[in-house]
């Protein structure tokens, strides 16, 4: 027997079906991977994109049972991610920038921010396996209704007061999974799905432009936790939905609570190429250690046949960001020599991304990514990363209108 969710009391939200739905998983674009469609009872690449199924004509009774028993699986998932990863990670990043109980910085976190973290965890899971879109866009809808319903509220930036925002959201993520499941309202009355039956009244829920249908979340079928078969597939769903979240809090937090600096300029002699002047002397300093989670880049000045570099570091309260965090947060160190598998970003891209604005590098470039120099600007450097898009990262929201 598979195990089931047990109710939560939480107040009952607004609703609202506008806000995330164009854009939910705009940069979801992973393709099907077929060792994770052996569970599947319908093996359809694009699930939504054919029968509408109640849009015409009544759903199958038949469905209900089997989209349900996929939705507890779902909330069950959602919950252990939650309970065993997503929650007090935000420990692990105070603890990494040692800033303390309370960034001073942090300050009104909005509400939008936990929906975003709410949303990553989710199209984590959906990158990994993307049948699974219907049961997504279910818990979506609850996300919608949350944000709605909490609009203008903000907290302060304790660990507490962040930890029970994104508890808070959880909860009640979990509690509309459950409602969606049951069968019996509160006095044991049989309910025959009603909630479940109101949610796709319409024929499908639409979402990220595509339509799932009852019959898309019934036979897409979501792995089970103590399942053998399943482990291993579950266990994907779990490392793909932790990592998105680990993703947008360091992104959130570097553009809502860093400071921005850059060193003074300094110049080397043109007697190796930038590239791996970087990657061998200033990088793994060990005299200065701010160097390993900063960003090296640079031009060569042909009157004095020397190259000129900068760098650019952040501070949280004060301290810059230490070692460890380096390993934590970049891959590499000068784009495209990795230096580090398990980290989370490519260097250049939280440099550029992480702020409430497009930040200016004035005259200097990013480094050629090989080992071979001219002393010559154009080839030395590359001028071409200059124009880059700015987008905040997975945190539009927060940005500043242009």
């Amino acid at each position: 027997m598979e195990p089931t969710l047990n109710s939560q009391s939480t107040p009952n939200t607004q609703s609202r079906r506008k806000w995330l739905r164009d854009a939910a998983i705009a940069t979801t674009s992973a393709a099907v991977m077929p060792s994770l469609l052996t569970g599947c009872a319908d093996h359809r690449v694009n699930p939504g994109d054919g029968d509408l199924g109640g849009a015409s004509a009544p759903p199958d009774d038949a469905l209900y049972p089997l989209a349900a028993a996929n939705l507890n699986r779902m909330a069950i998932w959602h919950d252990h991610l939650y309970s065993s990863y997503t929650q007090g990670y935000e420990q692990v990043v105070y603890r990494t920038v040692e800033a303390g109980e309370k960034l001073t910085n942090w300050t009104e976190i909005l509400v939008e921010v936990f929906t975003k973290l709410g949303l990553t965890v989710l199209e984590g899971a959906l990158e990994e396996f993307p049948l699974l879109g219907a049961a997504i866009a279910a818990a979506v809808e609850q996300l919608e209704k949350w944000e709605f319903s909490e609009k203008g509220n903000k907290v302060d930036a304790t660990i507490a007061e962040f930890a029970k925002g994104f508890s808070d959201m959880h909860a009640e993520v979990q509690r509309y999974l459950t409602e969606l499941i049951s069968t019996k309202d509160i006095n044991g009355n049989d309910t025959n799905y009603q909630k479940l039956r109101e949610a796709f009244k319409e024929g499908y829920i639409e979402f990220n432009n595509k339509k799932y249908t009852l019959r898309d979340l019934a036979e897409n079928y979501f792995p089970m936790k103590d399942k053998d078969e399943d482990r291993k597939q579950y266990q994907a769903l779990i490392d793909a939905a932790f990592l998105r979240f680990k993703k947008s809090l360091w992104n959130a937090m570097f553009i809502k609570a860093a400071d921005f600096h850059s060193s003074y300029n300094f110049s080397v002699r043109c007697d190796q190429s930038p590239y791996r002047y970087a990657t061998k002397e200033f990088y793994p300093d060990k005299n200065y250690p701010i160097q390993a989670a900063s960003y090296l880049r640079g031009y060569y000045l042909k009157l004095t046949d020397r190259y000129e570099f900068a760098y650019w570091y952040f501070t949280f309260d004060g301290k810059a960001l230490p070692e460890g965090a380096a390993e934590i947060l970049f891959k590499d160190d000068v784009r495209g020599n990795i230096i580090n598998p398990k980290g989370l970003f490519d260097r250049d891209y939280v440099f550029k991304q992480f702020h409430r604005e497009k930040q200016d590098f004035g005259i200097y470039h990013d480094l050629r990514t090989d080992s071979n120099w001219r002393c010559d600007d154009g080839f030395d450097f590359d001028h071409n990363t200059d124009n880059y898009e700015f987008t905040g990262g997975e945190f539009h929201v927060l940005t500043k209108p242009k």
